[in-house]
């Protein structure tokens, strides 16, 4: 539905819809325990940052970065994910993040996550995300 409002150019019900099924997931996927569980939580808020910057609203996004941050590691937390599809959302995440950066005028944010996102081996999930921590 939030991607047929945004279609439609009706970004701010766009963005509502997609911030209602954040809220949900987030709280759903607290305890969450298979992949299926979180997946869709990092694809709903790729989107809505997609669709900050190409509406070139990319200060909005910035709320999200925690969020996201949460999102990989409850994802790397579920036992059926395989590490390589970790890898493969972590560098989506991070590109994203990237970008949103970028756009505010954050750019040495920008250029460290696009850096990390090159050369994922070296860097490991701080497992406390839900209490503040982020990708490192």
């Amino acid at each position: 539905m939030a991607e047929c409002e945004s279609e439609l150019g009706h970004v701010d019900e766009a963005e509502r819809l997609l911030q209602q099924c954040i809220d949900i997931m987030m709280e759903s996927s607290q305890h969450a325990t298979k992949f299926g569980e979180t997946d869709p939580l990092i694809y709903t808020l790729l989107t809505l940052n997609d669709l900050y910057i190409d509406n070139k609203i990319a200060e909005r996004a910035l709320p999200l970065m925690a969020k996201m941050d949460t999102a990989i590691i409850r994802l790397a937390n579920c036992p059926d994910t395989p590490d390589r599809v970790i890898q493969i959302r972590r560098n989506y995440v991070s590109i994203s993040k990237a970008m949103i950066y970028a756009l505010t005028e954050q750019r040495k944010q920008a250029e460290v996550l696009l850096w990390r996102s090159r050369l994922p081996m070296f860097f490991t999930l701080d497992q406390s995300a839900d209490e503040g921590g982020t990708m490192n």
